[in-house]
């Protein structure tokens, strides 16, 4: 039941366009090539029908990137060839920058189903058919004969991973009751399950896979559309500004700390890192930073994060100075007194760097609440649209039969519905009272977890205990719940909500 209770978090989402295990024809790999490319390829010829053995997306790919796929990959290319690859390849990405927007714009919105990911991955699928086809131009007919005669094994294994895993039957990972308050009925009644309960005529299940064709079509159309409504964002809250006035003033106020001895001996050390070996003595590196503390020139940001949460971006950085590091501290003489007031200039200048993000993120999510919205209207007008056409097609009692299954996965938070309160005739002391008891949270323990270097034994059996005590004190908690809701309602109504949604007050679950 608390699972019900709608808690969810989103973590950062980072989407990557290109995926491996989809093969697309030979036939079409006569695009026009970049004029760069004509100079290292010849042109794939046109050919009637479709390659007995064609290669695959993914084989190219690794072929790019230099990357083995299982130990098989072994390319005749040369090196302008690959170059000019690689050249199509970024020009793809920097095209795809929209898609990429989309796509975590699907993601984080509320309404997204199972259709809109298969749509999204229609249209990747669609751009890595275009750059195949343009790294195909790259690549003479020779050369993939070759490729695939010495690649079989690879071949054949991204031919096996280019099927699509099957689909869950039972769709469980999306409440009805929050498909159906989305207006997406086409995603409830896809459901088999679904189509079993509400006992489909021939005629009825004919149609309804006729609006799931019409729906899988439109919801591409849906997301091309927003691909050219929607504009890139002019600001992106994960980066600093480049150069960034933090930065600069860190150096200038480090390098004011410094004698000129300091500075002078600080340039001899930049201009020979292997120095720095000699510095960190006769082992090697006892500190793996501390090379590339001692490296860098004056203010660095070595982390810069940025979450995005609901579709919102925080960020958070820090930043790290070449005369905090104990190397160059010790190589430079630099004192005590002088590695205090770096400490202060670091920490100043975090929050200098901080304030100039703040600003870029600010503008990034306002941005990027406009475009959810204006996204989310193609996505409701989609579900609107087939929601009335499904409706249609359902009975009075089909319809009732799925609003039943809508309440029943919610159990006894059904009772916050307000056409449930409406159809109880709860008083407003009923319903004050209930809104009281639901919104109470248990009182769990807190959970020793393990740690590191500790009696591992020990430590689980402590874990596995405590997860015990508080499956008991949450049943406790849900069965006083029920308690005080008989207390409060009717037998009248009680009846009628275990009519409504399929709820037994007397076990305490919902059937």
């Amino acid at each position: 039941m608390l699972s019900r209770m709608n808690i969810c978090g989103i973590c950062l989402v980072i989407v990557c366009l290109i995926s491996s295990g989809q093969t697309w024809s030979q036939e079409t790999a006569n695009v026009a090539p970049d004029a760069n490319v004509a100079t290292v390829a010849t042109t794939v010829s046109e050919t009637p029908g479709r390659s007995h053995e064609e290669i695959p997306f993914s084989v190219l790919q690794q072929i790019v990137s230099g990357f083995q796929f299982n130990g098989e990959i072994k390319a005749d290319l040369s090196k302008e060839q690959i170059e000019a690859m690689k050249k199509i390849q970024s020009a793809q990405y920097e095209k795809n920058k929209n898609l990429n927007q989309l796509s975590s714009l699907i993601i984080s919105s509320p309404l997204k189903s199972r259709r809109f990911d298969q749509a999204m991955a229609t249209l990747k699928s669609e751009n890595e058919a275009k750059l195949q086809r343009e790294w195909l131009n790259v690549i003479t007919p020779e050369q993939q004969a070759s490729i695939r005669r010495r690649n079989r094994t690879a071949m054949l294994q991204a031919s096996l991973n280019r099927q699509q895993p099957a689909r869950s039957l039972l769709y469980s990972d999306t409440s009805v009751d929050a498909l159906m308050t989305n207006n997406d009925l086409m995603s409830v009644i896809e459901r088999p399950a679904i189509q079993d309960i509400l006992e489909l005529t021939d005629e009825q299940f004919g149609k309804i896979e006729q609006l799931q064709v019409a729906a899988e079509v439109d919801a591409v159309s849906t997301l091309r559309q927003a691909v050219k409504a929607l504009p890139e964002p002019e600001v992106i809250g994960a980066s600093a500004p480049i150069p960034s006035p933090a930065f600069e003033q860190l150096n200038l106020d480090t390098l004011k700390l410094l004698t000129a001895e300091q500075v002078a001996e600080y340039k001899k050390l930049h201009a020979n890192p292997s120095k720095f070996n000699e510095l960190l003595g006769a082992d090697g590196v006892k500190d793996p930073q501390a090379i590339f503390k001692a490296m860098m020139p004056h203010g660095v940001a070595t982390r810069i994060s940025t979450n995005i949460v609901n579709g919102k971006a925080t960020v958070d950085a820090d930043i790290n100075n070449a005369f905090a590091s104990p190397v160059i501290a010790t190589a430079l003489k630099i004192t005590e007194e002088q590695q205090a007031k770096i400490a202060e200039l670091l920490k100043t200048s975090r929050d200098a760097l901080l304030a100039e993000m703040a600003a870029r993120t600010e503008a990034y999510n306002k941005q990027q609440s406009k475009r959810t919205d204006e996204f989310s209207k193609g996505l409701k007008a989609h579900n609107e649209k087939f929601h009335v056409q499904v409706a249609s097609l359902l009975t009075a009692s089909q319809m009732q039969i799925l609003e039943k299954e809508r309440l029943k996965g919610i159990g006894l938070w059904a009772l916050r519905k307000p056409e449930v309160r409406s159809a109880l005739e709860l008083t407003d002391e009923q319903t004050k009272s209930v809104e009281e008891i639901l919104t109470r949270q248990p009182k769990l323990l807190p959970m020793v977890f393990l740690s590191s270097g500790g009696d591992f034994q020990k430590e689980s059996e402590a874990f596995h205990k405590r997860a015990r005590e508080n499956s008991e004190l949450f049943q406790e908690h849900t069965k006083k719940q029920n308690q005080d809701l008989l207390k409060l309602l009717t037998e009248s109504q009680q009846s009628k909500f275990t009519e409504m949604t399929g709820y037994q007050f007397t076990t305490g679950r919902s059937i």
